[in-house]
């Protein structure tokens, strides 16, 4: 099976994500991290000129990883799906990877608790553009993405804010494990 987790930049999705692996024996993907270790110098080029890649990009790498887990291990992920043509292209793909999507988390925190912790973390990429344009994009794609899968009827949503653990404890009581 597998689970996604959804939210703003600066929800903490990719921390929640790692504590749901590790609680739940789950294996992580992080399309985010992925990309950044491909060996693809195509893929490389394109990371480090700052263009974005485009779905068949980010499907081919994602593709590779999901393929690599041993099917008896479920899946958590974050930062893929991104918007509702990802999404319908996953969902297409799921039977030939013989998975079910289990549950989309969406995180939801308020964006000036998102900003403290963008500050916090220090990620080079996190300038003052960047935090807006991703969020932007979070506004434009990513929430009619999360209405889409709240008329499938698989998305429970959770409050973000909190210390890691307590949230991490509401992700768990959201998918009943």
């Amino acid at each position: 099976n597998m689970i996604i987790l959804v939210g703003p930049v600066g929800a903490g999705k990719s921390v929640q994500a790692q504590k749901l692996v590790k609680r739940l024996d789950m294996q992580w993907i992080s399309t985010g991290e992925m990309l950044r270790s491909s060996q693809d110098p195509r893929i490389q080029a394109k990371l480090h000129s700052g263009e974005l890649l485009d779905d068949q990009d980010v499907q081919e790498v994602l593709e590779t990883a999901i393929k690599d887990v041993e099917s008896r291990k479920d899946i958590v992920m974050d930062g893929f799906p991104r918007r509702v043509s990802q999404a319908e292209w996953l969902s297409g793909k799921l039977p030939e990877w013989e998975r079910e999507l289990e549950f989309v988390v969406h995180i939801k925190v308020d964006e000036s608790e998102a900003k403290e912790r963008m500050s916090l973390r220090g990620r080079h990429d996190d300038s003052d553009d960047a935090i807006k344009q991703r969020n932007q994009e979070y506004v434009n794609q990513v929430l009619p993405m999360v209405d889409h899968y709240r008329e499938a009827r698989v998305l429970v949503e959770v409050n973000g804010i909190g210390t890691v653990e307590e949230v991490a404890d509401r992700i768990q009581e959201a998918i009943g494990r």
